[in-house]
């Protein structure tokens, strides 16, 4: 991730490519939505736990993904959880907001 720092469009351009992720950049409102694409839970712990697990653990992907993009735009950002699998059996999406 370190190539990627302050390059915001190559690494979505990443995501996009290598894992699949739908992302939108809303540069008006400072929104970056993440949506990650899948019909399953991404989370080792999920995995790990065969799927027994509370749904709060979503919001750790969010702070994950928080912490992802702060690095990639060298600032603070913060992330909330929209839609998760666990929670609606729909693929996760984030929004990302940029302080």
């Amino acid at each position: 991730m370190e190539k990627y720092v302050g390059d915001l469009i190559g690494f979505t351009d990443f995501l996009q490519r290598e894992y699949g992720w739908i992302i939108q950049i809303d540069n008006n409102n400072k929104r970056i939505m993440v949506d990650e694409n899948k019909d399953f839970c991404v989370c080792p712990i999920t995995a790990a736990t065969h799927g027994k697990v509370s749904t709060i653990l979503c919001d750790c992907s969010a702070h994950y993904a928080s912490k992802m993009f702060s690095r990639v735009l060298e600032k603070e950002v913060g992330a909330k959880v929209k839609r998760s699998f666990l929670r609606d059996g729909l693929s996760c999406i984030y929004e990302i907001v940029i302080e």
